[in-house]
């Protein structure tokens, strides 16, 4: 078994029982495990209202995933050269560096090791995608805020399986 491989087999992979198993990890937040298409992932998420980072960062890790939360763009720039995750929720209007100012950033300084990034925003997908054309940005997709824990769950699965 390779280092971090640490799931027994026989148990299931539902992300709700995973979530509940701590062993997980085992001590190795940076471990990436797959198993039958299942991915333990490192997910960085960006919001400046606590309230929604939170309930983000619980989502996630409700999956089974690793999650890392930002306050502000400049905060998440610096976690992400640190330790580039797999996947980035990333509100779109923060005060300072908005969304796509940070999605720009972190393009230009991680290059290929640049994350996939969901925009996690109650402002219409189209009119955020036409922020980031004129920068050659492209997301990965988008959580519609407010948000339920299934819809969630189904886009960062979604993604992360898309890899």
């Amino acid at each position: 078994m390779a280092r971090g491989t640490c799931i027994d087999p026989g148990v299931s992979l539902d992300p709700i029982v995973m979530a509940d198993i701590p062993w997980v990890f085992c001590g190795i937040p940076e471990a990436h495990v797959t198993l039958r298409r299942y991915v333990v992932a490192r997910v960085l998420i960006v919001d400046d209202v606590e309230i929604v980072r939170k309930a983000l960062q619980v989502g996630v890790q409700k999956m089974g995933h690793y999650a890392e939360g930002a306050s502000d763009a400049r905060e998440a720039l610096a976690l992400a050269r640190q330790n580039p995750p797999d996947l980035a929720l990333v509100d779109y209007r923060m005060p300072g560096m908005d969304g796509v100012a940070f999605f720009d950033a972190m393009r230009t300084e991680l290059g290929a090791r640049c994350p996939k990034v969901l925009f996690v925003s109650a402002t219409p997908p189209e009119e955020v995608r036409a922020k980031l054309r004129p920068a050659g940005l492209e997301p990965s997709g988008f959580v519609r805020k407010p948000f339920h824990l299934d819809d969630l769950w189904r886009v960062v699965s979604d993604v992360l399986q898309a890899a």
